[in-house]
């Protein structure tokens, strides 16, 4: 669909490329609806992206994100630690206030 196609296809395969990678489920719902009704994709294709969006809470990042990381949406949970840590801490907290912060945590 992407090689010695038209403007229409490569646009529709991008969509296609892009769904799995939508932040919100909103979103995620208005691509999925382009997708499948344009004119391009045959029956075939169709009843493939029907079985896919049934599971979509355990490849969609939208649906992962809510649904399966509870919000946190890294590749590691020390990273979700860390970007709470540089919220509040910086080179110019006293050691008092760092202190204060893991308490907080």
């Amino acid at each position: 669909m992407n090689r010695n196609s038209s403007d229409e296809k490569r646009k529709l395969y991008q969509q296609i490329i892009q769904l799995p990678y939508q932040e919100n489920c909103i979103n995620f719902e208005k691509f999925y609806e382009t997708i499948i009704e344009d004119e391009y994709l045959s029956e075939n294709h169709v009843n493939y992206l029907e079985k896919k969006y049934a599971i979509k809470n355990s490849w969609a990042k939208a649906y992962m994100k809510d649904y399966f990381c509870c919000g946190s949406c890294t590749t590691s949970r020390i990273e979700a630690k860390h970007r709470v840590l540089k919220q509040y801490l910086n080179s110019s907290k006293r050691i008092s206030e760092v202190f204060q912060v893991f308490q907080q945590l």
